[in-house]
């Protein structure tokens, strides 16, 4: 390094930070005069954030689980599914009996007919599908193969 009559005659410290914005966080505290009203910022202990108020309101209030179906609830479940499958699909058993549309999955499936009758359905919406969204589909398909689980990785 070379002196020029400019330079200092004592050792000092060279502190370039990189440009960029200033930011209180970025000058270190050694480097702050005594009277930097950013000296309080680090002096002062962080302020514990309330979680719940930094996030936005919730969709629907909040409820506790009730596990209050008996053996003879779930029975009475399937029964009814079994007799009418359209009149008591899982939205209508899961308003009656105040439990999730899960729930009612897991204590009864659709009957044969049924799950035939939904697949034709859908078969027949498939059918008025244009080439495009086809393709769309099973790009979607293959992407999600790519993920992990589905390709056996």
């Amino acid at each position: 390094m070379k002196l020029t009559a400019d330079s200092p005659t004592t050792s000092h410290v060279i502190y370039n930070p990189p440009s960029s914005a200033p930011s209180p966080l970025i000058t270190p505290t050694i480097f702050l005069p005594k009277d930097d009203p950013r000296r309080e910022l680090f002096a002062a202990p962080p302020k514990p954030a309330d979680a719940a108020a930094d996030l936005p309101p919730p969709v629907r209030p909040p409820y506790e689980k009730t596990y209050h179906l008996t053996d003879v609830d779930m029975e009475e479940i399937r029964r009814l599914r079994k007799a009418d499958p359209i009149k008591n699909n899982r939205v209508a058993l899961a308003k009656r009996f105040n439990c999730s549309v899960l729930f009612i999955g897991i204590v009864c499936q659709a009957t044969e007919g049924r799950v035939e009758q939904m697949k034709a359905r859908e078969e027949a919406v498939k059918a008025r599908w244009g080439n495009k969204r086809i393709t769309a589909r099973e790009d979607r398909k293959m992407r999600r193969a790519g993920w992990g689980g589905a390709d056996g990785l």
